[in-house]
């Protein structure tokens, strides 16, 4: 996923987007809210303490890429037939 941010965040060029109306301030504010996700995943692979604050930054659900099992329904049912969940 870093490699991919890293990608996006060359194509952002001088005056190549609009960003009014969304969650950057400007071209450069996009720029440091990339970098700093990117940073957050590179540095820290371990510990989402700060990669989940980055992503959230950028509009993007870190476990829509990311998951740790949590709450994800197993093959294996209760006594009420209801799936059991991962915590």
């Amino acid at each position: 996923m870093a490699s991919e941010l890293e990608a996006y965040l060359k194509t952002i060029e001088d005056g190549k987007f609009n960003f009014e109306g969304t969650s950057f301030k400007d071209e450069n504010d996009a720029r440091t809210k990339i970098q700093t996700a990117i940073n957050a995943l590179r540095n820290t692979p371990e510990d989402e303490s700060d990669d989940i604050p980055a992503f959230n930054a950028l509009g993007l659900n870190y476990r829509g890429f990311f998951s740790n099992g949590g709450n994800e329904a197993s093959t294996h049912l209760d006594s009420n037939g209801t799936p059991y969940t991962y915590n």
